[in-house]
């Protein structure tokens, strides 16, 4: 399948509930791999997915740089998880208990630069501030 051998891999990520599947996400494709096998059990090639990460639960999370979405039962059936604004240049960074913290860019705004995190008990996405660079500038300036 994959005919670069260069192909970078973005991210890999394997859950810790039972599925017992690995996501694979590259330049070119995005894999679903049967841990038991090491089988592709489903691919699709030209992802718009950058960013990938596994919830405690197990659930497998993928961004593009517009929206975040949640693997329902397969790559085909996802979820998009609602946002209270619209984002750009999403960047997941850590896990906190059963919270994705992750940075982002409102979307036509983009000097409003944020720190959002989603709970995957209620998969609801909240602002949890805003970097503000007029702050930022201002301070280097002094």
């Amino acid at each position: 399948m994959l005919k670069d051998k260069n192909q970078i891999i973005h991210a890999l990520t394997r859950p810790k509930n039972k599925t017992n599947e690995t996501i694979v996400l590259t330049s070119d494709y995005i894999f679903r791999l049967d841990n038991e096998t090491g089988n592709v059990k489903e691919l699709d090639n030209h992802p718009q997915y950058h960013n990938l990460t596994t919830s405690p639960n197990g659930t497998f999370i993928f961004a593009d740089y517009y929206r975040i979405e949640k693997m329902i039962s397969s790559l085909k059936d996802t979820k998009t998880i609602q946002s209270p604004i619209e984002m750009d240049m999403i960047e997941f960074k850590d896990w906190k208990g059963d919270v994705l913290e992750f940075t982002c860019d409102e979307f036509t705004n983009w000097d409003r630069h944020l720190v959002m995190e989603l709970n995957v008990n209620d998969w609801k996405i909240r602002i949890k501030n805003a970097m503000q660079q007029k702050n930022i500038a201002h301070a280097a300036i002094n």
